[in-house]
């Protein structure tokens, strides 16, 4: 009985596909998916496009470049056709399974070399061709070997010198970090968090204690840009808060925060497309340098310290009204 040659997976290469056309401004993410699939991988009609964008020479690619592209080569019916690109262009995008679907797709196309290499061994045996089919096993065998372990390190890695902790806020967010807050629903958590941006961006202590919190000392901040990005609140709930905190840490209009909200493409922290979109951003933006997103994180034992059950009110220009 021949064993079935194994097929391709056209869901995933359409959503790698639509992935890649609808990101004009990443190379990083085109880069990276060429580290994991061939174009060998693809099914004709799937190469076709995967190499018109990739053969781009890391321009901003979309559907209308990518159509064009394949038209001047006479290669654009090949590829689907005009209409098929835009409809397949049209698909919201899932930047974080990228990876994921680059690796369905190699992952297929490794099992069909596989498959031609064990053909090409068989044939070559009954041919009586006993080297090339040792050959071709033996490259076989080679494709087998596991990858490399783990990266060991030891104390003498722990002991090596290295420099001394920096702190965006002392003792709570060291640079560079990835911090994750969170809360439960209705706990300030976005109003800390804002209030934090407003601190760092203005070089202000943060969370200065109450009156009677005795010698509770607030955090110290180094000051730095702060790029906001919002995925929560929507821009007027934003900026109301913003112009309400500005004030109240008397920041001048041209402190170095900015922020955006609902930006489309949506922000996915886990996806290394969406990475890419803030650091461009923050390239483009004058004076932005730290990235805050709308995630909360823990801080209830600061919190309850030195400013427990805050509640701030601010009238619809964003004047800040009354602390309680």
């Amino acid at each position: 009985m021949t064993p079935k040659v194994p097929s391709y997976n056209l869901e995933a290469e359409r959503a790698l596909l639509a992935i890649l056309l609808t990101v004009p401004e990443l190379p990083r993410v085109r880069a990276e998916v060429a580290a994991i699939v061939e174009p060998s991988d693809f099914s004709p009609q799937g190469r076709a496009l995967y190499e018109a964008i990739q053969g781009q020479n890391g321009a901003a690619v979309d559907v209308i470049t990518t159509c064009a592209y394949l038209q001047e080569r006479g290669e654009l019916e090949r590829a689907g056709g005009e209409d098929w690109l835009f409809k397949l262009a049209s698909k919201v995008p899932e930047f974080h399974l990228a990876k994921n679907h680059a690796q369905i797709i190699a992952g297929l196309g490794e099992k069909r070399r596989r498959h031609e290499k064990a053909e090409a061994a068989a044939r070559a045996i009954l041919e009586g061709r006993e080297g090339d089919a040792q050959r071709v096993l033996d490259s076989l065998r080679a494709d087998e070997q596991p990858p490399a372990g783990w990266p060991w390190r030891t104390l003498a890695n722990a002991y090596e010198p290295r420099p001394a902790r920096q702190w965006l806020v002392s003792g709570l967010l060291p640079i560079p970090s990835v911090t994750t807050a969170f809360g439960l629903p209705g706990g300030l958590k976005t109003m800390l968090l804002q209030d934090l941006a407003a601190c760092v961006a203005g070089g202000r202590p943060w969370l200065a204690p109450l009156p009677d919190a005795g010698k509770v000392a607030p955090f110290q901040v180094e000051q730095a840009p702060v790029l906001w990005v919002d995925v929560d609140n929507g821009l007027d709930r934003c900026e109301r808060r913003f112009a309400a905190l500005g004030r109240a840490h008397e920041l001048p209009e041209d402190a170095p925060l900015a922020y955006v909200s609902f930006p489309t493409p949506p922000f996915i922290a886990q996806d290394a497309g969406s990475v890419e979109l803030v650091l461009e951003a923050i390239g483009r933006a004058k004076d932005a340098g730290r990235v805050y997103q709308e995630v909360i994180e823990d801080v209830a034992d600061h919190v309850r310290q030195r400013s427990a059950d805050i509640t701030v009110e601010y009238d619809d220009e964003g004047e800040v009204l009354e602390d309680a």
